[in-house]
């Protein structure tokens, strides 16, 4: 053991004292700093947490609708371009005939007829002919579209008019039955 009074002792006991001195300094320093700031910074913390969620939920969001609409306006344009679909047994023949029928008479090919209907508008058509969206006063061929209806498109050249009838619905998603089905019920 060290003796009291001496050099040795001294200089460990001021060690000790600065020891205990440091970590009296720290713990206060550390209350104070766990004290009022971090409750403060938590609610502010809580408040930048939750507006990020926030605008990352509406990015999310948007990003879907943007996603919705692209796909929506692919959808649409395909239906603009003309599909030659493939010739099944059922449909080669009418097929056949009406779009020589009418390349023969000098008349645009009709593939199929659009109706849009919206809350509170009346129906429009589309017609989709030479793999075209046209509307009622568009020009095809020289020939301009008088009235588009669902049994036919009028056209109208030098004052004569002409009538394409609709070609004949295979599908519907109406659940109407076509016209061959319902004959061979």
């Amino acid at each position: 053991m060290i003796q009291v009074g001496t050099r040795k002792r001294l200089l460990i006991d001021a060690f000790i004292i600065a020891a205990i001195a440091v970590v009296a300094i720290n713990i206060y320093l550390l209350t104070d700093l766990i004290g009022s700031t971090i409750a403060q910074k938590s609610e502010a913390f809580k408040m930048a947490s939750s507006k990020w969620n926030q605008y990352k939920q509406i990015q999310d969001q948007t990003l879907d609708d943007l996603v919705k609409s692209a796909e929506e306006l692919i959808a649409i344009a395909r239906m603009g371009r003309r599909a030659e679909p493939e010739k099944t047994e059922l449909t080669a023949s009418s097929q056949e005939n009406q779009g020589e029928g009418q390349k023969a008479s000098g008349l645009p090919v009709l593939s199929g007829i659009l109706q849009i209907a919206g809350a509170g508008e009346r129906s429009r058509f589309i017609a989709l002919m030479e793999g075209k969206r046209l509307y009622e006063n568009d020009k095809i061929m020289n020939f301009t579209i008088k009235n588009i209806t669902s049994k036919g498109v009028l056209l109208s050249q030098k004052g004569q008019t002409k009538f394409i009838p609709a070609p004949e619905v295979y599908f519907s998603l109406g659940g109407e039955l076509t016209p061959n089905v319902a004959k061979s019920r």
